[in-house]
C-alpha cells in the first residue's frame, strides 16, 4: 500500500509539471516602446486588470485568452492605440497527455495556454497643430515671446538610468550641466539635479524640457519640481 501511494504522488507531480501554468505562469512581461518618442504615457487593460506605463519601459500583465488593448498619449502627439494579440500556445495542449483534462482546464483557466509578444511597439504621430484639451504646459501658460533656455544641457531619466535606482517612477530631465550665466545657475540648480515638473505638470523627458521652456516668455517665473539627491524640492526659476 504504501508504495502504492508514493507511486500515485509521483503520478500526480509528473501531471502537474507539465501544466502550462506551472511552466510558463500566469503573467509576462512586454517591452513597450512608442516609436519615435519616448516618454509616452500608456495604460494596457484587458479583463484581467489595467497596467500603466511610460515609454519605453516593461510592463508585466496577466495572462488571458483576450488580446490586450493599449492606449498612448503624449504632449503634441496625436493618441494612439492598439491590440496587442493574445497567441494560443499549441504546446500545452500536451497536458492532455500529462495532466489529463484538469491540466488543460487550469491552463485555460489561468490564461498559460496563452501568450503575448515579448515585446510590442505603439508608433505615435506629431499633431499638425495645437490639440484640443491638450495639458502641455506651454498651453497652460498661454504665454508668448522670445524663445528661452534654462541654460543647461542634460539627459532624460529612464528606468536604465543610474540615478532610477532612487526613483519610484523614473522619469524627468537629468541636468548634466548648468551654464554660469543661465537661469538655471541663477535659481541654484545643480548639476545631478532632476527636473520632474514645470508648474506643477509632470516633465517625462529632456527634449520635453526644452520645448516647454521654448515656449515661455522672458521675464516669466516658474516652479520646476527638483529631485536632488534623494531630496524633493522647488525651485522658482526666471527666465
Amino acid at each position: 500500500m504504501k508504495y502504492k501511494t508514493l507511486a500515485a504522488l509521483g503520478a500526480a507531480t509528473l501531471a502537474l509539471s507539465g501544466c502550462a501554468t506551472v511552466i510558463k505562469g500566469t503573467s509576462q512581461s512586454i517591452v513597450i516602446t512608442t516609436p519615435p518618442v519616448s516618454g509616452a504615457y500608456c495604460i494596457l487593460s484587458s479583463a484581467e486588470g489595467n497596467w500603466p506605463v511610460t515609454t519605453p519601459n516593461v510592463v508585466t500583465v496577466d495572462k488571458s485568452k483576450e488580446d490586450i488593448l493599449v492606449k498612448c498619449n503624449k504632449p503634441g502627439y496625436q493618441e494612439a492605440s492598439a491590440n496587442i494579440p493574445s497567441d494560443f500556445q499549441g504546446w500545452t495542449l500536451g497536458n492532455l497527455v500529462l495532466g489529463g483534462l484538469i491540466g488543460v482546464g487550469v491552463d485555460a483557466a489561468t490564461g498559460a495556454m496563452n501568450e503575448y509578444p515579448r515585446a510590442f511597439a505603439i508608433p505615435m504621430t506629431v499633431l499638425t497643430g495645437p490639440a484640443p484639451n491638450t495639458t502641455s504646459a506651454a498651453m497652460v501658460l498661454g504665454v508668448s515671446g522670445n524663445p528661452r533656455d534654462l541654460g543647461i544641457t542634460g539627459s532624460t531619466v529612464t528606468p536604465y538610468s543610474s540615478i532610477s535606482v532612487s526613483m519610484t517612477d523614473p522619469h524627468g530631465a537629468f541636468i548634466t550641466t548648468v551654464k554660469s550665466d543661465g537661469p538655471a545657475f541663477r535659481a541654484g540648480l545643480q548639476t545631478g539635479d532632476v527636473v520632474e515638473t514645470f508648474n506643477g505638470l509632470r516633465v517625462d523627458t529632456y527634449d520635453d524640457l526644452t520645448k516647454i521652456v521654448s515656449t515661455t516668455a522672458n521675464g516669466a517665473v516658474v516652479q520646476l519640481g527638483v529631485l536632488r539627491k534623494g531630496h524633493h524640492l522647488d525651485v522658482a526659476v526666471q527666465l
